[in-house]
């Protein structure tokens, strides 16, 4: 969120910035494109560097809607095998905050 603090006694105007971070999202890192071709960079949906995200739910929807992937405690491994590549929509539940964001798959 930025601001701007002015005051009748000078001319100039002051702009801040105010981040707000929620403590359960702070190592979460909100992919939007996997290339699972199997050469080490983004073969895989993941969203930090654990191997499983304690108390998580990942649901994953093509575009028409249905669901075509959904576990607890996401475990960082989603490659859409046996999925063309295409745009997809996922809702990642973290601590009861839910983020929800496209995703593109190259292959």
């Amino acid at each position: 969120m930025t601001y701007e603090l002015c005051s009748p006694d000078c001319p100039e105007c002051e702009n801040g910035t105010i981040v707000i971070i929620n403590d359960a999202l702070r190592d979460i890192k909100f992919t939007n494109v996997i290339s699972p071709n199997d050469d080490g960079q983004n073969d895989q949906l993941r969203f930090n560097n654990d191997d499983i995200i304690e108390g998580s739910r990942l649901t994953i929807f093509n575009r028409w809607g249905d669901t075509i992937y959904s576990t607890d405690d996401y475990q960082n491994n989603w490659t859409a095998e046996g999925y063309p590549s295409g745009v997809y929509f996922y809702v990642l539940e973290v601590s009861g905050v839910q983020i929800k964001k496209t995703l593109t798959v190259f292959k």
